[in-house]
């Protein structure tokens, strides 16, 4: 299991490719998303932080954009905190925030494909320097996630948000795609622990038909890891029905910290509460559960009639990581584990790399 430290700006191609196809799903007309091309405050005092609305962007029956782009300047002098969030979206599969400087990736107001702001698909540096601050769970129109009290993202001064997410219309109408962040702030005075990501990848795939089958992963740190994981969120696609995430080696070896089942559509991200510590494993274990109930193998890829595992955290850690069992990261491998006790089809893909972001500097 590789241990690679090389890879500076994290998650690049795993949380950046987009996810395309038919849908089984038609999504419901909502009303149009008013444009918003920088950070409006929010008037709700729950949140106390603002609200980043993405520009409406109409679709065709049967329209699709893979990766669009739109950029939300916060124009703060000082540290902000960040402790949780409400998404709203119509049309949106799934999207991913990131921090970055302000001047970072500049490009058109408003919605744009990325490529606008030197961000592709297959790029090789994505708007990551600040950190990715949320994942949003895929074809999920209402979702807020939070964190443990306390504990919040730092946004360094002079930062903006950068927001990359795909969208489409299923239904039989033009549609109004777009979506909505509220974010919740914390004083400073209030913070008791900065959060930072982590994750990992799955890129191998072949789901074998007609049954129930688990793939998974065991990925290995370096230095042995000292820190919690307040948040988890799952990514898979249609065939993708639960996700488990697992301590490896020392006392605890095996002890699952967290696990869910359930189909996309819904708020699949969950606080852990109390946070799950690592100390004292050497690395984790991910699986992904799918129900393939076709007649054909399906194999990794970023369309929705593809499959994908994957995963983000929010941890204490000192920096930023990411286990990728993917080619391109080494030379992964499946490996057929017969029948498991459960009654899923265990499949193990070996070649795990951990992927190791710079020391935090806040």
């Amino acid at each position: 299991m590789a241990v690679l430290t090389r890879f500076k700006p994290l998650f690049v191609a795993p949380l950046l490719v987009a996810c395309g196809g038919s849908h089984e799903k038609p999504e419901k007309p909502a009303a149009r998303l008013s444009p918003a091309p920088t950070a409006v405050a929010n008037t709700d005092p729950s949140f106390a932080g603002p609200v980043l609305t993405t520009e409406a962007i109409t679709l065709e029956p049967g329209g699709e954009r893979l990766l669009v782009c739109q950029s939300f300047p916060l124009h703060n002098d000082d540290w902000l905190f960040v402790e949780g969030v409400t998404f709203n979206a119509t049309g949106v599969h799934h999207s991913n925030w990131f921090v970055t400087p302000e001047d970072a990736y500049p490009g058109p107001p408003g919605a744009a494909d990325c490529s606008e702001s030197g961000v592709g698909v297959f790029s090789n540096e994505a708007p990551t320097s600040g950190g990715l601050m949320f994942s949003q769970s895929p074809e999920a129109a209402n979702e807020t996630q939070a964190f443990a009290e306390g504990a919040a993202i730092a946004v360094a001064p002079h930062s903006k948000v950068m927001v990359s997410y795909h969208v489409l219309n299923t239904s039989p109408q033009p549609l109004d795609v777009g979506m909505s962040a509220a974010l919740r702030m914390l004083p400073e005075s209030d913070v008791k622990v900065r959060l930072r990501s982590g994750g990992g990848q799955i890129g191998l795939l072949a789901v074998p038909p007609m049954e129930r089958s688990r793939f998974y992963s065991d990925c290995t740190f370096a230095d042995p890891p000292t820190f919690k994981v307040y948040f988890m969120l799952p990514h898979y696609h249609q065939r993708g029905v639960g996700m488990r995430l697992e301590l490896l080696g020392g006392a605890r070896d095996g002890e699952v910290v967290w696990q869910n089942e359930g189909a996309i559509g819904e708020a699949l991200g969950t606080q852990i509460a109390p946070a799950a510590d690592f100390t004292g494993a050497t690395g984790f274990r991910f699986s992904c559960l799918y129900e393939n109930t076709t007649a054909r193998t399906i194999q990794s890829g970023s369309s929705f009639d593809d499959e994908m595992c994957t995963f983000f955290l929010s941890t204490d850690a000192s920096r930023e990581f990411y286990g990728i069992a993917a080619p391109g990261f080494g030379s992964p491998t499946i490996v057929d584990q017969g029948m498991g006790a459960e009654g899923e089809h265990l499949f193990a893909v070996d070649g795990c790399a951990v992927l190791m972001g710079a020391e935090a500097g806040n």
